[in-house]
């Protein structure tokens, strides 16, 4: 802790006293001259040892406290859910847009998706990304140079599988309804948006796609994963099936439902079979490679926006609605930093003392200092600062004050 504006620190051992005026040569209130007063009556070490603590960051039992119940440790941690979208929106409806800049320069991997227009307001962020990717590398335009399925959605499929399933193996396929996917949809949250996770069960997402043919309206898949409506304690790191359903009303079969994908709460990544999407929702996807040049097996493009992550922007945007929830666990340990009325009542501040032999500038001092606590320093046994605590207004100490002040760190 601070005295004054010198940095000291309650504790015994090789940390007692740090940086404390220890001398005893005080002025008298009489002459002004130096004089030594009577002696400070010696306290029992046993009751220092009950009253104060080394305080230690990492010196805490299994049971939660240090040693003496100075530090308490909440190793579970508090579990934190937040809205995931700029504003503390839970949910974005008709609030979904695409840069123009961003699809210029990466169109073809990716769609970066706004809740606001990017093109009228600069500063807005994106809230999730739309990819699709196909194991073979096919329904996507094909550059020059480029090996024969060596394409952006060959490239999008193995590195989600590699990122998502440590995908090492020759297959390099995401499992989903036990069959391997050949062509999946990718929708990924970024960092910002989530927090420490993608809050497992509180999440829907709504896909319609076009009206049929015939005329009527088009088919809308809402999709949540298996652990809607499950307990709100930690459900572990996933994956988790995705089925078909809403938050409010759970999964419209049973849990044991075919799924459409699977979600990854910690990469905040949502994996959808493309296929059983384009059947439920009717989307009619590409597996064609297109050119620039015209000389593949379909027709020459000149835009680099990828046509399948086209479609599923607009039917996901289409539906305008996207419901999400970060969470992360905050842990925390308390310190109880305690200050009897014998400590901590001088300072070694030039605005407290004079001279070298440290003498009480001012006489009214003598014989009842008094000084202000601004600041808690946290040290560990090596005499290291470890953390900081600064106090919301300063606190009076004196002889006739006693102080216990709180430290909570979050992590």
């Amino acid at each position: 802790m601070v005295i004054g504006d010198e940095q000291t620190y309650g504790g015994i051992g090789p940390l007692a006293d740090r940086n404390v005026n220890t001398n005893n040569n005080l002025p008298s209130a009489g002459n002004g001259q130096a004089e030594t007063p009577a002696p400070i009556p010696a306290v029992n070490p046993a009751l220092i040892a009950q009253v104060f603590t080394v305080f230690q960051l990492a010196d805490a039992t299994s049971a939660g406290y240090g040693n003496i119940g100075d530090i308490v440790v909440n190793a579970v941690g508090e579990r934190l859910n937040t809205a995931a979208w700029s504003g503390n929106d839970g949910t974005l409806t008709n609030q979904m847009f695409t840069s123009s800049t961003q699809s210029g320069s990466s169109g073809e991997y990716f769609l970066d998706v706004y809740r606001e227009d990017p093109q009228v307001d600069s500063t807005q962020e994106p809230q999730f990304s739309i990819a699709y990717g196909h194991r073979f590398g096919s329904g996507s335009t094909t550059l020059e140079g480029q090996s024969v399925g060596k394409t952006f959605t060959g490239a999008i499929y193995g590195q989600m599988a590699a990122l998502l399933e440590d995908k090492a193996d020759t297959d390099n396929a995401f499992q989903i309804n036990g069959s391997d996917a050949e062509d999946c949809i990718f929708i990924s949250m970024y960092r910002n948006r989530m927090k420490e996770r993608l809050d497992a069960g509180n999440w829907e997402l709504h896909i319609s796609g076009s009206p049929p043919a015939g005329g009527g309206n088009g088919k809308t898949l809402r999709l949540v994963d298996n652990k809607v409506n499950s307990a709100s304690a930690d459900l572990g790191d996933g994956p988790f099936s995705i089925v078909s359903g809403t938050i409010a009303g759970g999964p419209a079969g049973t849990v044991d439902a075919a799924e459409y994908g699977k979600v990854y709460p910690n990469y905040g990544v949502i994996v959808l079979d493309a296929s059983l999407v384009s059947a439920s929702a009717v989307i009619s996807m590409s597996n064609r490679n297109l050119t620039y040049d015209g000389t593949g097996d379909s027709i020459a493009v000149t835009s680099k926006l990828n046509e399948n992550v086209n479609k599923i922007y607009r039917a996901v945007s289409g539906s305008e609605y996207f419901a999400a929830r970060a969470t992360e666990n905050i842990h925390s340990q308390t310190f109880f930093c305690r200050i009897p009325n014998y400590r901590y009542n001088y300072s070694s501040n030039p605005s407290f003392t004079t001279g070298s032999r440290g003498q009480l500038r001012h006489a009214t001092m003598v014989g009842d200092p008094k000084v202000y606590i601004t600041t808690v320093g946290l040290y560990d046994t090596d005499g290291t600062l470890n953390a900081v605590a600064k106090l919301s207004k300063p606190l009076l100490k004196s002889f006739d004050r006693e102080a216990l002040i709180r430290v909570r760190l979050e992590y």
